[in-house]
């Protein structure tokens, strides 16, 4: 197995004023994290996919889940998003030579971006998925005026998928 996808879910949701954890949220009559998971199975190039849940939550998440995917493990989230990422990657085998890193409130992944992402890796230590930002920034002074309008041509919004090498991101 030469790349496993970790899922990170285990944000709260308290910000979209949830009683439910953002990932077990229902979209198109599923819970938003069943999306991201079957795009990452159906990804040729992932040989397995951990899940970071909410803590707390772990049988909801198995019941959400079901036998969607094969799953390597399923273990709780931490306080932050680094954190998560760092129980999932404690998990995966020793083996893997790419973990791809991908935000389970991110459900319209599909197997192509993944895969584009993980062959992006070769030959430097990680590779994002990102999208050019079309919004118009604004600079403002102290008093909340404008005070410039941001040129936008160099820069892009970072998404998820995000392969690394293994080492690199365990470093």
């Amino acid at each position: 197995m030469r790349t496993v996808a970790i899922v990170v879910a285990a944000g709260s949701g308290v910000r979209m004023g949830l009683d439910m954890p953002k990932a077990l949220m229902p979209v198109g009559g599923r819970p938003m994290v069943a999306w991201s998971l079957d795009a990452l199975a159906d990804t040729e190039e992932v040989g397995g996919i951990v899940l970071v849940g909410p803590p707390g939550w772990e049988e909801d998440t198995s019941h959400a889940i079901g036998a969607l995917v094969d799953l390597l493990a399923v273990v709780p989230g931490g306080a932050t998003r680094q954190r998560s990422v760092a129980r999932g990657l404690a998990v995966v085998p020793d083996e893997v030579e790419v973990v791809l890193v991908h935000d389970a409130a991110r459900p319209l992944v599909t197997p192509e971006l993944a895969g584009a992402v993980v062959e992006a890796v070769e030959g430097v230590d990680g590779a994002i998925a990102a999208a050019p930002l079309a919004d118009t920034l604004k600079r403002a002074d102290d008093d909340l005026i404008v005070a410039a309008t941001i040129d936008r041509a160099a820069l892009w919004r970072a998404e998820t998928p995000q392969a690394f090498h293994a080492s690199v991101l365990a470093r």
